[in-house]
């Protein structure tokens, strides 16, 4: 239907929007990590350039991998969720079908009305 496809449209949206902001975080973690890591070495003003760029490359590593497991880890999490929420959806949609129905069923006619099945002239 199409509530359907307006909650996936809705939910890739979230998607895009919720990584978007993970990259963001993570530029800005990074950028101030770069500001600590310089700041840090003009206090020491000993290590080479080349200490300082293992040191970064090292420290950026660290960064990277924990977002990506964090990434995976909200991944899991979503798709457990997805499996849960479609099995959840359809048997809602299951449930309220039978309610339907029995409504349907038990509701009286009104007086004087045609019975629905008749087909009108």
């Amino acid at each position: 239907g199409e509530g359907g496809l307006a909650g996936l449209k809705g939910k890739a949206h979230l998607e895009t929007f919720l990584r978007n902001q993970l990259k963001e975080k993570d530029h800005k973690a990074q950028s101030s990590l770069y500001r600590h890591s310089v700041q840090g070495d003009l206090v020491k003003s000993a290590g080479s350039i080349k200490d300082k760029n293992s040191a970064l490359t090292a420290a950026e590593m660290k960064l990277f991998k924990d977002s990506m497991s964090r990434a995976e880890r909200n991944e899991a999490q979503t798709s457990a969720q997805r499996t849960h929420d479609r099995a959840e959806g359809t048997l809602v949609k299951t449930e309220k079908g039978l309610l339907d129905k029995v409504l349907r069923l038990s509701k009286p006619a009104p007086p004087g009305a045609p019975p629905a099945r008749a087909a009108s002239p």
